[in-house]
């Protein structure tokens, strides 16, 4: 009798809980594109904000509109309400995001490593 090995390629969804909130995402290719441009946009714009003083409103506005990019739309509005977050607190949330992320990436890295199970 011979026994076939069987491999299955799915895209685990990660979940996350940000006040009290359920949110998810698929760490994939797509995903970690959009992490990535965020994320040095989001960069540009703060050494932005430093140099030029400028007031935190765009910057909230932008990055929630990464945090909606990355969670689904309406996330922000979800975790705060009508209440316009304060950049320091989404930046907290994407790198949240960005840790679970990055954290099932090495988890998947390191199965690959050792020929382990997932």
């Amino acid at each position: 009798m011979m026994f076939m090995k069987n491999l299955l390629i799915e895209a685990p969804e990660i979940p996350l809980c940000i006040n009290g909130k359920e949110f998810s995402f698929i760490p994939d290719s797509d995903f970690a594109e959009h992490l990535s441009l965020l994320a040095k946009e989001a960069g540009e714009r703060a050494e932005e904000c430093k140099d030029t003083g400028e007031d935190t409103t765009e910057a909230s506005a932008f990055l929630s509109y990464a945090v909606d990019t990355l969670l689904g739309d309406g996330a922000v509005e979800k975790i705060f309400g009508d209440v316009l977050p304060d950049p320091l607190d989404l930046c907290d949330i994407l790198g949240y995001i960005a840790d679970a992320f990055h954290a099932y990436r090495r988890r998947r890295l390191n199965r690959l490593k050792e020929g382990s199970e997932w």
